[in-house]
């Protein structure tokens, strides 16, 4: 909510003193509070999109940690990554030993 009252706020103002001042170059200054508030009311939008990609990570990792490990850090070769093979309710599942550790991470950590 304080970032829309600055970008509100910071809007007004540039645009007010983009039209009072006389002076060229002052008037150039005037589109900083400008762009400070259009900057501003953008914030918001990106911390909830994050907040949601978090939540996605954490359902999926949710979802991980009930599958059973059959088998940890398997060699791929050189041009892949190794991976960790997963019994999830029947279904086998390749993944990558660094997404699976960040996923554990991001449960542990809630």
């Amino acid at each position: 909510m304080t970032y829309y009252i600055i970008g509100v706020f910071g809007i007004l103002v540039g645009l007010y003193a983009l039209i009072k001042v006389e002076v060229p170059f002052l008037r150039l200054g005037s589109l900083i509070p400008v762009l400070v508030g259009m900057y501003s009311l953008t914030v918001p939008t990106q911390q909830a999109m994050m907040d949601k990609d978090n939540k996605v990570k954490l359902v999926e990792a949710k979802k991980i940690a009930s599958c059973k490990l059959i088998e940890e850090n398997i060699n791929n070769g050189f041009f892949q990554s190794n991976t960790n093979k997963l019994d999830c309710d029947g279904v086998i599942r390749n993944i990558p030993v660094s997404e699976y550790d960040t996923l554990m991470e991001k449960l542990k950590g809630k």
